[in-house]
Formats: C-alpha cells, sequence, structure tokens
C-alpha cells in the first residue's frame, strides 16, 4: 500500500516533490534545494537529477520515492 504525506500544512511551500525523505524544490537560477526543518538548503544534486527522479514516480509526495 502506498504511503501519501497527507497532512499538507506539513510540506514546506514551494516543494515541487519528495525523495529519500527529503522535500525538494528548484530555485534561483536553475538550483536544487532541500528543506531541513527550518529553512531550504542549496542541494549538491543538480536539479536535472532532481527533476528526472521525481518524473519517474507515480505520487510526487510519497513516503516511499527513492532514488
Amino acid at each position: 500500500m502506498e504511503k501519501l504525506i497527507s497532512n499538507v500544512q506539513a510540506m514546506p511551500k514551494d516543494a515541487i516533490g519528495s525523495l529519500n525523505g527529503l522535500y525538494y524544490k528548484i530555485g534561483l537560477h536553475g538550483f536544487s534545494y532541500y528543506w531541513n526543518g527550518d529553512s531550504w538548503l542549496k542541494s549538491q544534486t543538480p536539479a536535472v537529477l532532481i527533476e528526472a527522479a521525481l518524473e519517474k514516480c507515480r505520487h510526487k509526495f510519497s513516503l516511499n520515492n527513492e532514488v
């Protein structure tokens, strides 16, 4: 059974999906950022890889999404 994140208020604003338990967004100048629980931090993973991994996921905000 697929577990989806149902508490929308727990999701940070601007998140495009969840991978490996982290929320991601694509920010200024095409950089990827992850949510640490308080703020967005720049990720070392290129934005194109984050977008490609999320594209393959059936549910963008599933707890089972892995790279």
